[in-house]
């Protein structure tokens, strides 16, 4: 939460982290559409090179959270 003002991050942190940040529509739903999120250092993300880890049970939710487009987790519409 820290970085949600921070000038370098303003646009990442508002894109990755909207509930966080406070930057979601008025129904409180983000307003982001599912979106692999970014790797930070380099703002471009790795999922495409993990899918492996997408079913693996250590790794799910993570990448739930991180991979949604690339694991196929997108809600209908989105």
């Amino acid at each position: 939460a820290y970085l949600c003002n921070n000038g370098l991050y303003y646009n990442l942190m508002t894109q990755q982290c909207p509930k966080t940040c406070g930057r979601c529509a008025g129904t409180g739903a983000p307003t982001a559409t599912c979106v692999d999120l970014l790797y930070p250092t380099t703002g471009v993300s790795d999922c495409p090179s993990r899918t492996g880890l997408c079913n693996n049970s250590m790794y799910y939710t993570l990448m739930t959270q991180q991979c949604p487009r690339t694991c196929g987790r997108c809600a209908t519409g989105k």
